[in-house]
């Protein structure tokens, strides 16, 4: 395996890692949540959001980022709204707030440790076989005579 391409496959699993390998765990709906924390909102019942020009109508999850309460009101950058029939609109980091007495559950998004252990494995297994099956260690070379590339005899 080349230099080039150890690369590229650690950079693969470190992005795996860091995007495919988080869960969200229940928490109080009051519990002190930093702002900028990944979040999934449940809402008490479905809700039309406005997002710009466009409506999310009867939104029942809200994915995004925590901004925080303020009063009786929770403020979220939301990346994604599913409605009840799981259609989901995409918002982009669009603020939106919902009246606490909307808000069925919070979650908060955290690295799922085993997951991440689980893909960096597989990973490494599949980088070692890649290796295996390259010759990786084994003689010749592109420019040697008894190489791939050598002189065709």
């Amino acid at each position: 395996m080349t230099r080039r391409a150890f690369t590229l496959a650690i950079a693969i699993l470190c992005a795996s890692i860091g995007w495919g390998c988080h869960k969200f765990v229940p928490v109080e709906t009051d519990a002190s949540i930093q702002r900028g924390t990944g979040v999934l909102v449940h809402l008490a019942q479905p809700t039309d959001i406005q997002l710009e020009a466009v409506t999310a109508n009867r939104v029942v999850t809200i994915e995004g980022e925590m901004i925080g309460w303020r009063g009786e009101t929770l403020g979220v950058s939301a990346f994604r709204l599913v409605s009840e029939t799981g259609f989901e609109n995409e918002s982009w980091g669009r603020t939106v707030e919902i009246p606490r007495s909307n808000v069925a559950g919070l979650e908060r998004e955290e690295i799922d440790t085993a997951r991440s252990i689980g893909v960096a494995a597989g990973f490494i297994g599949a980088a070692a076989a890649v290796a295996i099956i390259l010759g990786e260690g084994g003689g010749g070379g592109g420019d040697e005579p008894d190489g791939p590339g050598g002189p065709i005899q």
